[in-house]
């Protein structure tokens, strides 16, 4: 009898040491993991390589914090410009100039159910033309009025952000 006793003791003495290994072993990974997602979230401000998706009308909006868009979007033209985009730490632009109105009537739609949006109409140059702030789950309409059609403009969107809409 005492002979089994001892083996059942050390069998569980040896699942406690088991049993601990596994839970170091999970705590070290899931702190590996979070410090590497706090790692990818300092380091966002540096990702200019976010691919663009082609919608009907439009493209989404991309991190580019160095220099406002290069291309023209024409709104007589190519029509309604939607957008989107989402960033923690990154200010997000139109990935196009938006040209050809007078007045250009905006459709913005905070997705964040937390944070307000900031979000202003430039001339190219950086020249600022309007700010608006959209509340948290909120939809906002505008209308910019006064603009050149032939001036180029973008919008620029303050992170934290997460938002769509459309520029007609």
């Amino acid at each position: 009898m005492k002979n089994v006793s001892k083996v059942e003791t050390m069998k569980k003495h040896i699942m406690k040491r088991l049993l601990y290994s596994a839970l170091i072993v999970t705590l070290l990974t899931g702190m590996l993991n979070v410090k590497s997602n706090a790692f990818e979230y300092v380091n966002a401000k540096t990702d200019y390589h976010v691919s663009e998706k082609e919608t009907t009308r439009g493209y989404i909006v991309m991190p580019n914090d160095r220099e406002p868009p290069s291309d023209s979007w024409n709104l007589v033209d190519s029509g309604v410009y939607d957008f989107n985009g989402l960033a923690q730490v990154s200010d997000l632009y139109t990935n196009y100039f938006l040209t050809g109105k007078s007045s250009m009537a905006l459709t913005v739609i905070n997705d964040s159910k937390e944070n307000s949006l900031k979000f202003a109409v430039f001339k190219k140059g950086g020249k600022k033309i309007k700010t608006y702030t959209v509340s948290a789950n909120s939809e906002y309409h505008c209308t910019v009025n006064g603009l050149d059609p032939s001036v180029k403009y973008y919008i620029r969107f303050y992170a934290p952000c997460d938002f769509h809409g459309s520029a007609r």
